[in-house]
């Protein structure tokens, strides 16, 4: 399966496609001045719907990142410990630390486009 990668301009085009289809050129405009701006608008809904995937979606849908080198893991003397994760990461997929021999879960991390 191949990974569908969209920067933030091809997202809003994609959205504003969907959203606000062309209407018929009919030989006439419309023009309106009541300051909408119907770009922030769809902005607001298409990261909703970003964060509730990255959320929600199987891994299958993801993208997922490593993120190894950013988290800090501190392993106490009596085998237990604790590890902190960065502030942009929203979903915790997979967790392998020093000496297992398997992670605890499958995929990677998710993080958050900024």
């Amino acid at each position: 399966m191949s990974a569908l990668t969209l920067d933030l301009d091809g997202m809003m085009a994609e959205w504003r496609l969907r959203a606000f289809p062309e209407a018929v050129n009919s030989g006439c405009d419309v023009m309106r001045f009541d300051g909408i701006d119907l770009d922030a608008h769809l902005q607001t809904r298409m990261q909703a719907w970003y964060d509730n995937l990255i959320r929600t979606a199987p891994l299958e849908m993801l993208a997922p990142v490593d993120i190894a080198a950013r988290v800090e893991v501190e392993i106490l003397s009596d085998g237990t410990g604790w590890f902190l994760l960065p502030d942009d990461v929203v979903r915790l997929s997979c967790l392998l630390l020093p000496g297992w021999s398997s992670p605890a879960l499958r995929g990677c991390l998710i993080t958050k486009v900024k």
